[in-house]
């Protein structure tokens, strides 16, 4: 229902119970929610999709802006602590190391987000959304040709359009920037 604040207490209050890794992990979604809700819209650099550890919640981010960059960093943070937790709790834990690899390419940790990605590869986590977050970490490393291959070889969701779309503003090709976010 969107109330963050609500939330992150009700997982603490049942992580006394049950420390669990889906407790964890879901603690790190509010914390990366939470991130991006402080990070202007126009400082956006990619779209991922991070995961909620439950059939009764969305696992899909809608992107806002609003807020600062020392919060959005903090937030990060917090959200990778929890990741972590999550994985300590579970080394073959696929949902934990595909988030912790989305905070890791939101943070500028390429090497670590790769790493995490590769280990939420190897424990089955989705393919097309794997390449989609390396898609990610490739545009954030400037390899924008390889991003592109990556993202037209995946199916058509709303991640990798809009991936395409950064990686054509960054060729200042305005006009297909334009037909990827519509």
């Amino acid at each position: 229902e969107g109330n963050l604040d609500y939330a992150n207490k009700a997982f603490r209050s049942f992580l006394q119970v049950f420390p669990s890794r889906e407790v964890y992990n879901n603690l790190g979604v509010i914390w990366y929610i939470k991130a991006f809700k402080l990070l202007p819209v126009g400082e956006i650099s990619t779209a991922k999709t991070i995961q909620i550890d439950t059939e009764t919640l969305a696992d899909n981010i809608v992107l806002r802006g609003g807020g600062g960059e020392k919060k959005f960093k903090r937030y990060l943070k917090k959200a990778g602590k929890r990741f972590k937790e999550a994985i300590e709790r579970d080394l073959k834990y696929a949902i934990g190391h595909f988030n912790l690899a989305c905070v890791y390419d939101d943070m500028g940790e390429y090497t670590l987000s790769k790493y995490h990605l590769d280990k939420a590869k190897e424990y089955g986590f989705d393919e097309s959304e794997c390449q989609n977050t390396l898609s990610s970490i490739l545009i954030h490393e400037n390899k924008l040709d390889e991003a592109e291959q990556i993202l037209n070889s995946i199916p058509d969701v709303p991640e990798s359009f809009f991936n395409l779309g950064i990686i054509s503003l960054k060729r200042n090709d305005k006009e297909k920037a334009k037909e990827f976010f519509n």
